[in-house]
């Protein structure tokens, strides 16, 4: 991944197993390091785990790792700061609390000013659902700071309906000869099935300025980076 890296001269987006050792995430950060080399000038996003809040097969072996392998041996507490012992705030805490190991580890190796820290969320946080728990609010015991503090970035992994709404499908694509339609008509697109998700958009952007306003709203998946918006009480775009 560093030699591509290097060759395109891109920032990457990695995201490593939540059951990595802390001996895993050096070897992983030594080998990208070296292999971008001193001409690479991008951006390593960080992020740990893919989708932990799901337990459905097979996200669960995560899920599981993080409840019970993780969670006992640190502080739980739920979105407010308080102590808790639910299977949602379990999950968070122990994603937050190795999140701020492999970001020190990978900072060993890519200064931090171009390393940017993530952390894994669910995109209907802000319309009823966990948002991860007491991830954000899990107190760093080497800095005491709340853990959203130290990060940059949450992103989440819309898979949304809006995209289905112009009937768009294998079948059409073949159909209509899609794939010769150019960048730009699915550039059009991707924007417009992003402006019909704004309501659930609205919401994580709400959830962010209650819980953590410091962070950026990101995707680690699902149609590309947000655009055009403001955070509310922030000026900086999404």
């Amino acid at each position: 991944i560093g030699c591509l890296a290097r060759e395109a001269n891109v920032s990457v987006f990695n995201s490593l197993n939540v059951k990595s050792s802390d001996a895993t995430f050096d070897y992983w950060a030594q080998k990208f390091s070296a292999g971008a080399g001193p001409g690479w000038n991008g951006e390593l996003l960080s992020e740990l785990g893919n989708e932990n809040w799901n337990v459905a097969w097979p996200y669960i072996l995560g899920n599981r790792y993080l409840r019970e392998r993780i969670a006992p041996s640190i502080r739980v507490v739920d979105q407010l700061g308080n102590l808790s012992t639910g299977a949602v705030d379990q999950m968070g805490c122990a994603t937050a609390a190795r999140s701020l190991k492999m970001w020190a580890i990978m900072e060993r190796y890519i200064p931090r000013e171009r390393h940017k820290r993530v952390f894994g969320g669910q995109f209907a946080a802000g319309n009823g659902s966990n948002g991860m728990g007491g991830m954000f609010a899990y107190l760093d015991p080497i800095t005491g700071r709340q853990a959203h503090e130290l990060g940059d970035y949450y992103a989440v992994a819309p898979y949304w309906g809006a995209d289905r709404d112009d009937g768009l499908n294998l079948a059409t694509i073949l159909r209509d000869k899609l794939w010769l339609a150019g960048d730009q008509f699915w550039i059009d697109r991707c924007k417009l099935c992003i402006d019909k998700m704004h309501p659930l958009l609205q919401h994580n952007q709400q959830f962010l300025a209650r819980y953590a306003p410091n962070l950026k709203l990101t995707f680690s998946a699902g149609g590309g980076w947000l655009w055009g918006d403001n955070l509310p009480v922030q000026n900086n775009p999404l």
